[in-house]
């Protein structure tokens, strides 16, 4: 009976700190490789500003509905 209770304490222990710190990492993770992305096609397009704003609100507009069917 002892030995029940002392493993289930620590493993609430363990999940508690460390599901918090994993979520926000994740999180800061996927928005970094999208931006790099970006400013390396701007770059590459900046033969054509003109296209270029458009292809970026056209590019930008797609995803954003995504995500949120995503959710």
């Amino acid at each position: 009976m002892q030995a029940l209770p002392a493993p289930t304490q620590p493993q609430v222990e363990y999940i508690q700190p460390g599901g918090p710190p994993p979520l926000p990492s994740l999180l800061e993770q996927m928005p970094n490789p999208p931006t790099d992305e970006m400013p390396a096609r701007k770059t590459s397009r900046a033969d054509a500003s003109d296209s270029d704003v458009e292809a970026d609100k056209g590019a930008r507009r797609p995803p954003t509905p995504q995500l949120i069917c995503l959710e």
